[in-house]
Parts: C-alpha cells; structure tokens; sequence
C-alpha cells in the first residue's frame, strides 16, 4: 500500500467501499508480522521460545490494538 492516508480517507468518505478482502489482507499481514517479529525475538533461545514469543507478541499486539480503540472514540467526542 503506497499511500495509506489515502486508503483510509477513501474509506472514511465513502469514495471506494473496499471489500472485506482488502481488510482480511491487512489483518493478516498484521498478524504475521507481529508473529515474525516474535519469532526475531526468541531466536537466540531456541525453538520454543521462538514460538512463544510469536504468539505472545501477536496477542499484545492484538489486545493493545482492541484496548485503545474505545480510546479514539472518546477523544473524537471530545473534539
């Protein structure tokens, strides 16, 4: 995605209603990301903790990501 701004004031405006694909496609590069990033971080203590780390790094990153959504709502009632 070259120009996510854009992505998302299409989406925010109605211009370009994108499909449940596009966001599937996102949840999922997400989701292996983090999981990569995870496995980097236990790489030195061995397979199991590559794996536990995956895991526990994709579910922080999940629960940040549900934790400070409500967030966002209020601040933009604030405004």
């Amino acid at each position: 995605m070259r120009e996510p701004e854009a992505f998302a004031l299409r989406w925010h405006v109605g211009e370009a209603p994108y499909g449940p694909g596009v966001f599937l496609a996102l949840a999922l590069t997400a989701i292996l990301g983090t999981t990569t990033y995870g496995f980097i971080m236990g790489l030195l203590d061995g397979s199991r903790a590559m794996l536990l780390d995956g895991l526990r790094c994709t579910a922080a990153a999940g629960l940040a990501w549900r934790v400070s959504r409500p967030a966002l709502y209020v601040l933009n009632s604030l405004a």
